[in-house]
């Protein structure tokens, strides 16, 4: 786990500090996480892969897709812009009828 938050926090060119800050943890908490001295808690997990924009999975090292962790509220954009799309798509093969 420790690779990967550092790796992916690295690849957004955050600083320690900067992921602390959006994760509302302490600088020595990503520190100590990203050295092995401890790992962070499931909720915490949640939050870094979010921000982080991996799956949990990925950065416990369970999987080695990164994927787009989907909270419930981007889950319901995602569904939203996709029956937009579909209303859309019907009305104008309605209007070509």
């Amino acid at each position: 786990m420790k690779n990967r938050i550092k790796e992916c926090r690295q690849a957004l060119g955050l600083s320690q500090n900067q992921l602390a800050f959006k994760a509302k943890m302490t600088t020595s908490a990503i520190a100590n996480y990203e050295s092995g001295v401890t790992n962070p808690t499931i909720q915490r997990t949640e939050t870094l892969a979010e921000i982080l924009g991996v799956t949990p999975g990925y950065l416990i090292g369970w999987t080695n897709r990164k994927g787009e962790y989907l909270t419930p509220r981007k889950i319901v954009v995602k569904v939203n812009v996709l029956i937009d799309y579909f209303v859309d798509s019907s009305k104008q093969a309605t209007n070509e009828r």
